[in-house]
């Protein structure tokens, strides 16, 4: 049986959280069909200097260890090892942008001189980065325009938005604004506050919900974090961008405009009776992440239970064997608390969190929106 809702529950979102909407997975980025999506549907914006997204994109291919090449290409014979996946290739350009004569800059220089002149000055790896986060924020953008709220796959992320409570606290490694879209959909009551760097919580009846990579719809200004439109980050440049992306600027970008973030989401974590990893399984360039979260799971002495909910496709083995041994066993000689991977996608989970909770208590007229739950039929179909 799921615990109640009066649990104080972690919930920690990555990509895989998306997936059912239509977000991408790691897998999923820098494709050159994605870039040609992109490209046709946001334009030149896009471009910084000669760097469009196809030509980030065949970068990306070129150097990629799992991105098979076709072989009537024109660059396959140029073809190389340097990145395993989307996060491996953003550092890569992160850390080439920050020392232009390094190991990562040779890489970028090895690839690119077959598509265009040598990104081989501190300017030309700026272009680069700033094309590839582009692209990025179009990637993360592309399945949420347009999107459609009252489309079926929708269902179980609204219902499990309206069952929350103050109980709940959500941790998202996400740059998509599916939280944001849950939250701004007029009538849909979802119970979610998410909190803008340096500003104070305004319902402390909702969820609390913390995104601790940064948004798309945040923008630098002044050397604070500010809301921007959703489209903000397809031409904005990476100063402008508030966004937490592999390499060197990650760390200094969270020390000094997330700190508050991660220090309530770690408190959380330290206090919680159940988290739930929903979608989110430590990605190999994300070392601080692990760090800090494991070593609050570490301290934890109230955790009763740990979800693993990754997909049929996820590696929730991996996670639990990072997890399992940090969780705090009080009782001597009593089984520790159980960490269970689940064999189900986020939609699954988040459709078995509504049933087993109850509607929360509806608050005053100047907090919901205008309806009730039992004014949207639809919502509640099972």
């Amino acid at each position: 049986m799921l615990p109640p809702a009066s649990q104080q529950t972690v919930w920690i979102l990555g990509a895989g959280a998306s997936r059912a909407l239509g977000g991408p997975l790691l897998s999923d980025l820098f494709s050159k069909a994605s870039a040609e999506i992109a490209h046709e549907r946001y334009g030149a914006p896009l471009t910084c200097e000669d760097w469009t997204p196809l030509r980030v994109a065949t970068l990306y291919g070129l150097g990629s260890r799992t991105v098979v090449t076709a072989s009537e290409d024109m660059y396959a014979a140029h073809a190389t090892d340097f990145w395993d996946h989307a996060e491996e290739f953003l550092e890569c350009i992160d850390r080439a942008h920050d020392k232009p004569e390094g190991v990562e800059a040779f890489k970028i220089r090895t690839i690119a001189d077959h598509l265009l002149e040598r990104p081989n000055t501190k300017d030309g790896f700026k272009a680069l980065r700033t094309a590839a986060l582009r692209l990025l924020a179009a990637e993360c953008t592309l399945f949420m325009d347009g999107t459609d709220r009252e489309d079926e796959r929708w269902l179980p992320y609204v219902r499990w938005a309206r069952r929350l409570s103050n109980s709940d606290t959500i941790l998202s490694f996400n740059y998509d604004l599916v939280l944001e879209a849950l939250v701004d959909d007029p009538g849909r009551n979802a119970r979610i506050e998410v909190v803008i760097p340096g500003k104070e919580r305004e319902i402390s009846e909702f969820a609390l919900a913390l995104k601790l990579h940064g948004s798309l719809d945040w923008r630098i200004a002044g050397g604070q974090i500010e809301k921007a439109d959703a489209a903000f980050a397809l031409s904005a440049s990476p100063d402008e961008m508030a966004l937490a992306t592999p390499g060197p600027t990650k760390t200094a970008f969270v020390k000094k405009h997330l700190r508050q973030h991660w220090d309530a989401a770690m408190e959380a974590v330290k206090t919680a009776q159940r988290i739930v990893f929903c979608g989110y399984q430590f990605p190999p360039t994300d070392a601080y992440t692990r760090g800090r979260i494991l070593r609050a799971i570490s301290e934890n002495v109230d955790c009763e239970s740990v979800d693993i909910v990754l997909g049929r496709a996820g590696d929730g083995a991996r996670v639990a064997s990072l997890v399992k041994p940090l969780i705090r066993q009080v009782v001597v000689d009593e089984p520790g608390p159980p960490v269970e991977p689940r064999n189900l996608g986020a939609e699954e989970f988040f459709d078995q969190e509504f049933l087993a909770r109850k509607p929360p208590a509806p608050l005053n007229a100047e907090v919901l929106t205008s309806g009730s739950p039992e004014d949207y039929p639809v919502i509640e179909v099972e």
